[in-house]
């Protein structure tokens, strides 16, 4: 390599290090360009858009060509964003059968300095599981519409991995869903290889947009996360001063099934659960996002 072609190159890794040096462990350089986990090209303006369009450093890091081609060149703005942090403690017994679920809003520090392996307590009749999560939900301005979004994060997996639901609800007097409902899901592995899948069946209704999906059963998976968005549209002509975004997400802590999609529903509040499966999920506060301007 030549040395004017170093010096580039050089340049263009350090803009990159001072958008976000986190982003860079996960980045390879060849000439001026830039690959994820993914071998998707990114640019420094196009890494620009994307958090402009409320997507985290893990999920442009293994996003897949196909999510990246419809978004990298659209230009957003996130006007709110909201992040909760959650600790879930489900007790089983000897039989691994769930006698209790309870879940709480912890504080960001307790998510953060808590382990990333899922803490296990023995007990003589069985043992408890502890493992923490984080859910933000944002809403993004997009020239004349609006994106709502919801991301979830574990920062310890869950010995117990089979359809989850994850979904954003609004109040129907004010807003409609507009587009199709995108979900991915990333995982990453001990050995370092990462894996993306959008496989779910998508619940679109007049009160919000969701997904249930599988999440990976390896026990080598070291990090996983999940998002879904969709675009809305204003239900009647006049004038919107405020909007809503509730993000929330459903873990199954018992063998589940996508054909569950008819028990439940996505609305101004969030995921509502049908009795014949408030057994086999947990339930967590939602995450609300607001906003208020004129639109």
């Amino acid at each position: 390599m030549d040395k004017k072609k170093t010096i580039l190159v050089s340049l263009l890794l350090a803009m990159v290090v001072a958008l976000n040096p986190i982003l860079v462990n996960a980045i390879t350089v060849e000439g001026s360009s830039y690959y994820n986990n993914k071998g998707v090209t990114i640019t420094e303006k196009d890494y620009t858009n994307l958090v402009n369009l409320g997507f985290t450093d893990n999920e442009i890091k293994n996003m897949t060509q196909e999510e990246f081609d419809a978004n990298h060149n659209l230009i957003g703005e996130v006007v709110s964003t909201t992040t909760k942090y959650y600790k879930n403690v489900v007790a089983y017994d000897i039989n691994h059968n769930v006698v209790s679920t309870n879940q709480y809003e912890v504080s960001k520090n307790e998510y953060e300095t808590s382990s990333v392996m899922p803490e296990f307590s023995p007990l003589k009749t069985g043992y408890i599981e502890t493992n923490y999560k984080k859910m933000t939900t944002e809403i993004i301005f997009m020239i004349n519409r609006y994106r709502y979004k919801v991301s979830v994060e574990w920062k310890s997996i869950p010995n117990v991995r089979s359809y989850d639901i994850i979904g954003v609800g609004f109040d129907s007097s004010k807003v409609s869903i507009y587009s199709d409902v995108t979900f991915q899901q990333n995982y990453c592995y001990t050995n370092g290889n990462c894996e993306s899948s959008n496989l779910s069946t998508i619940k679109k209704s007049s009160t919000g947009g969701a997904a249930i999906f599988m999440l990976p059963t390896s026990s080598s998976v070291k990090t996983m996360d999940s998002y879904l968005y969709y675009m809305v549209q204003k239900t009647n002509s006049g004038t919107l001063t405020s909007m809503e975004a509730a993000g929330d997400y459903s873990h199954a802590v018992k063998g589940t099934t996508s054909k569950y999609i008819d028990n439940f529903t996505i609305t101004s509040r969030g995921l509502y659960l049908d009795a014949k499966i408030t057994d086999y999920y947990d339930e967590i506060p939602y995450a609300e996002a607001t906003w208020t301007g004129s639109w």
